[in-house]
């Protein structure tokens, strides 16, 4: 290793500790799972599973709901101990006029009442409430973010409080879609400055990147001319909410681009460790892989950590393992912080400052004066100074 300290020049670590536990973060995607699945979920360690609560299969008809798979579930599941998180959402034909089930209500009473209903039911099992899927993509949702906000999100959550007021309304599912029409920063912005902050208690978002460190960037730095989660959640009042991943994963039945079970696997492990680093800048209460069992269909990409056939693939390893060892989440010393920075000596220090493998801010400062033990982050939080000599 070079030591450049001569010239003053020092890569540091920004490090805000964090110092109290959090609750266990480890959830997964469901879809309607059965009690095989579920038995496989309760092994791994995971204690929260997302479950799809289908409007269309529910009220096939006005009225006319349809409970028995998801009593079921909601029964097995609160046997294992594991925590719901339901996604309610897609029309069915005769509250649309028969339009595709990601069009919304012709009448947002319809809507309101299913909710009230599901609530109602469930108020003592499930605690977490979330309105819609991916609304910014128009396969799962056609409309524009007001039509959102009018007929889904708002009604919504007022639907929810009334029939819970414990229950916790969690949005707006966002997928990362750097697309003009439907980009994700600005329907999230649109959503928020709507009065969506006021009616969101957990903020949640859906993000894919094939690589881990590029994942955490578009997180909490950015790419190039996109702004980061953490910046439009700050611009928009909300990073102090409670901030859940609801979705990401890896597929693995593509080997020639990567995509392999043991690729998965190291993807699993490399999220799991930067996601408990006490260097993260946006914390992630909690994260639902997507997700536990692959899919059948020939087509459709496995992303399960489990195969069709129940047997595990290398990840539920990795998860289960993983879990046991970190089973609270507390936060994890990030390696790249390396001691207490030495005093300098005359001249002026560049500081080169970092957040693990983040985008570098640079700060300057003259005089023959020791270096400070702490510094304001330009987001105006605080921690000591780590760091090491420049490579």
């Amino acid at each position: 290793m070079k030591r450049r300290l001569a010239t003053g020049l020092l890569s540091v670590v920004l490090w805000i500790g964090a110092g109290v536990a959090h609750a266990a973060p480890y959830g997964i995607n469901t879809h309607l799972p059965d009690d095989e699945v579920l038995d496989k979920v309760q092994a791994a360690g995971i204690g929260s599973i997302r479950v799809d609560f289908n409007w269309f299969a529910i009220e096939p008809s006005r009225g006319v709901y349809e409970w028995g798979a998801y009593d079921r579930i909601v029964a097995a599941a609160r046997a294992r101990g594991l925590s719901i998180f339901a996604t309610l959402a897609y029309t069915p034909g005769w509250a649309n006029g028969g339009r595709p089930q990601s069009h919304p209500p012709d009448d947002v009473r319809d809507w309101t009442d299913f909710v009230a209903t599901a609530v109602t039911r469930y108020r003592d099992e499930i605690t977490f409430w979330g309105l819609w899927n991916e609304p910014n993509l128009d396969h799962f949702f056609e409309g524009t973010p007001q039509d959102y906000l009018d007929k889904i999100l708002l009604p919504g959550a007022e639907a929810i409080r009334r029939a819970n007021p414990s229950a916790r309304v969690l949005g707006p599912e966002l997928a990362h879609l750097n697309s003009l029409e439907r980009n994700w920063a600005l329907w999230m912005d649109a959503i928020f400055q709507g009065g969506g902050k006021g009616a969101i208690d957990i903020v949640t978002h859906h993000i894919y990147r094939d690589d881990v460190e590029e994942l955490f960037r578009n997180l909490e730095v950015g790419e190039g001319i996109y702004p980061s989660v953490l910046q439009v959640l700050e611009r928009n009042g909300v990073a102090d909410k409670p901030f859940w991943l609801t979705e990401t994963g890896w597929p693995t039945d593509d080997p020639e681009a990567g995509e392999t079970p043991e690729q998965q696997a190291e993807n699993y492990e490399a999220f799991l460790t930067e996601m408990l680093y006490d260097s993260r800048k946006l914390r992630i209460d909690r994260v639902f892989f997507y997700e536990i069992i692959d899919d059948p269909t020939p087509e459709v990409p496995k992303w399960g950590i489990l195969h069709a056939d129940r047997t595990e693939k290398p990840a539920y390893g990795v998860y289960q393992r993983f879990i046991a060892e970190h089973p609270n989440g507390d936060p994890i010393e990030d390696p790249n912080a390396c001691g207490i920075l030495p005093h300098f000596g005359g001249g002026s220090a560049r500081l080169v400052l970092f957040l693990a493998f983040l985008s570098p801010l640079f700060l300057t400062w003259g005089g023959a004066r020791p270096c400070p033990e702490s510094l304001a982050h330009r987001e105006g939080r605080q921690g000591p100074l780590r760091g090491c000599p420049d490579p």
